[in-house]
């Protein structure tokens, strides 16, 4: 039996037949651990569906995690995006909306 690197998920058969698949998706506002569960009846289906979720975690982790509210959201978007990847006028512009008309 191989082991399963770090970030891979976990997989294991139930009682029942059924496989699970489980992947960490973070920490969230609290410090508490966010997972995700997928179930299937073939360990191909779960190995195929924990790698569709390793995929979205990758590219888009914001999606996986719906808990937050629309300010903290745009707050952690303007951080983590906006300030990385545009000029400082956008960021301003950016900024100015959402603070003035969104989340004042």
């Amino acid at each position: 039996m191989s082991r399963r690197g770090t970030g891979e998920g976990t997989v294991f058969q139930r009682g029942d037949g059924r496989w699970v698949g489980r992947i960490s998706l973070g920490l969230d506002a609290q410090g508490r651990r966010r997972q995700s569960t997928v179930y299937a009846l073939t360990q191909a289906d779960i190995n195929a569906k924990l790698d569709d979720l390793k995929q979205k975690r990758k590219t888009h982790a914001k999606s996986l995690s719906m808990t937050d509210t629309l300010a903290a959201y745009l707050s952690r978007w303007i951080s983590n995006d906006v300030m990385v990847n545009s000029s400082g006028k956008t960021l301003v512009e950016y900024e100015s909306a959402v603070k003035l008309h969104i989340a004042p």
